[in-house]
């Protein structure tokens, strides 16, 4: 990463039904313990989440389409404080990006 680590807060943002997370969230969170930046991990289940779904929004189908994740996302945006002048990316867990983009990222802002 060409950007200060310790200048990034990582939070992770999980639901509480997703087996697969589940599986590795835990020894992710262990082997990262010693690194340079924040790691806060926000679970939230559908029931939490169901008031930032409008009705009759629950209709989207298909294998692997995340069906809350928006309103997860949402929900986490209220819930961690963030200040004003923080910059938020979010990144699938899947997601591998370029070692420059957050110092492009910054330059560019």
């Amino acid at each position: 990463m060409e950007y200060p680590t310790a200048q990034l807060n990582l939070y992770l943002i999980t639901e509480q039904d997703d087996e697969v997370v589940a599986s590795y969230i835990g020894d992710f969170i262990e082997k990262a313990s010693g690194s340079e930046f924040e790691i806060e991990q926000l679970t939230v289940d559908r029931s939490t989440i169901r008031s930032y779904v409008q009705e009759g929004t629950w209709d989207i189908t298909g294998e692997g389409v995340p069906r809350t994740k928006a309103s997860a996302l949402k929900y986490a945006f209220r819930t961690l404080g963030l200040r004003p002048e923080d910059i938020v990316t979010v990144f699938d867990a899947d997601t591998i990006v370029p070692e420059d983009t957050f110092r492009l990222a910054i330059i560019r802002l």
